[in-house]
């Protein structure tokens, strides 16, 4: 994949295809890609809002009763609480793809509280979903995008579920914008040979 220097517009798009083109950097391999991929993912995007000089936390709440979130960016942290008017980025990661409880539930965490102002960027990483269920799944969240004014740009990423013999994993990037959609298409693919000590480890191709 080539980086298309002096493209970015450093929208959300931009954020997410630097995301895959970087994903090759985690060292996933096949043996360990279901039990480490989340915390991979979210641990990229905390030191990627650090490195942009935000607050980005794991697990952080507004208040006492409310779900903690994945992660946050936020332009200002107590260490408890953060405020609503300093997110700027909401990510929920959910592994449990094929199940429609937990994609309620992180529709729920995103999007059903009232704002005052819309949050810059919301993120949403959904795998293991089975085909049948992806065009579902995004109209559920392209319809929240724009009824609840909740995100100004919201990117959803769905990988697909796979069968374990399978060398790709397809996935799917969707980021909503002023009643548009911008798409990235594309696959993981193990690479590399498994025998003894070695194993494939996992890249990232944006067809």
């Amino acid at each position: 994949m080539l980086i298309k220097i002096g493209e970015y517009k450093q929208g959300l798009l931009d954020i997410i295809e630097g995301f895959f083109y970087n994903y090759r950097k985690f060292g996933l391999i096949r043996s360990e890609h279901q039990r480490h991929a989340t915390y991979l993912e979210i641990d990229y995007f905390k030191r990627l809002g650090e490195m942009l000089n935000f607050y980005a936390e794991i697990e952080a709440r507004r208040n006492s009763n409310n779900k903690p979130a994945d992660l946050v960016w936020v332009n200002g942290y107590s260490g408890e609480y953060y405020k609503i008017r300093d997110l700027v980025l909401h990510l929920e990661r959910e592994s449990r793809g094929w199940e429609n409880v937990k994609i309620r539930e992180t529709v729920s965490k995103l999007f059903n509280k009232p704002r005052k102002q819309e949050i810059p960027l919301g993120i949403a990483i959904i795998d293991n979903m089975p085909k049948s269920k992806v065009n579902e799944t995004e109209t559920i969240f392209w319809n929240k995008f724009n009824t609840s004014n909740t995100f100004k740009e919201f990117a959803l990423i769905i990988y697909e579920k796979y069968e374990i013999e399978s060398s790709k994993k397809p996935f799917l990037a969707k980021v909503f914008t002023n009643n548009q959609k911008k798409k990235i298409n594309g696959f993981f693919q193990f690479v590399g040979i498994s025998k003894g000590e070695q194993n494939e480890f996992m890249i990232a191709n944006i067809e």
